[in-house]
């Protein structure tokens, strides 16, 4: 069975990922571990959130919005006796670092080669602790949340 436009994105995203000084561990496309082990962070997990489609044309092409996201946790916020000023310092930094990476010319050209794609890109980055994203086997964690958006006509 082929991968799908969504594992085919997630796997791209996660070695991207990689690249960025720092980075721990990436998960590829149904990769996502039960627990994340102190030295994995900070570490990435990818989910294929939503999809979004609109009728073109005629009834049989369509344009998708596949909507990507990726968290990455850095520490547990009880790490440091759970003093945010002292690992916020090791989070913040990432949301510079993997803007300007998903935003480079190579990267870009390399999500549009992905196959179908008319758009591709990082969206949006978001600073959190704990909640329903950076919460992970039952572990709050502080670290970022990213979203990318791929456009594809078919």
């Amino acid at each position: 069975m082929a991968l799908t436009k969504e594992a085919t994105i997630i796997n791209y995203l996660a070695t991207e990922f990689a690249k960025i000084d720092g980075i721990q561990a990436t998960f590829g496309f149904a990769q996502n571990p039960d627990a994340l082990k102190p030295a994995q962070l900070p570490a990435i997990v990818f989910i294929p959130e939503s999809f979004q489609s609109s009728l073109r044309a005629h009834h049989n092409r369509h344009q998708n919005e596949l909507n990507i996201t990726g968290i990455l946790f850095v520490a547990p916020r009880e790490s440091r006796g759970g003093k945010l000023k002292f690992i916020e310092n090791a989070t913040i930094p990432f949301m510079y670092s993997v803007r300007s990476h998903f935003q480079s010319e190579s990267v870009m050209k390399g999500m549009l080669a992905l196959g179908g794609l008319t758009q591709a890109g990082i969206v949006s980055g978001e600073y959190g602790v704990g909640g329903n994203y950076l919460n992970y086997a039952g572990i709050d964690h502080i670290g970022l949340i990213f979203r990318w958006a791929f456009i594809e006509i078919n």
